[in-house]
């Protein structure tokens, strides 16, 4: 699968990696959002991790399992967020 490239908030190409992540939420978000309201999931490709009660038991969590590669963390009922914002590296 090819890697999409975005425009970051400084206007450079960024490749957006964390695009099935992404898409595994986004399909998901109803049934997140009933299993789970108000707390925190991390999905690693596909794979669903959680739920948590903070973003940082969250980010403790990504880093035990997968040091600094990207993840996505997300709670189920923050409000959407532009693509651009999506990437956070733990490096």
């Amino acid at each position: 699968m090819a890697v999409r490239r975005l425009k970051n908030i400084a206007g450079t190409e960024t490749d957006f990696v964390l695009e099935v992540e992404t898409q595994e939420f986004e399909k998901r978000l109803v049934e997140l959002q009933s299993r789970f309201p108000g707390k925190v999931v991390m999905f690693k490709g596909t794979q669903l991790f959680g739920p948590f009660d903070t973003v940082d038991a969250a980010i403790r969590e990504a880093r035990k399992l997968f040091g600094t590669v990207p993840c996505l963390i997300r709670r189920v009922d923050a409000p959407p967020l532009s693509k651009a914002s999506l990437t956070f590296h733990l490096g």
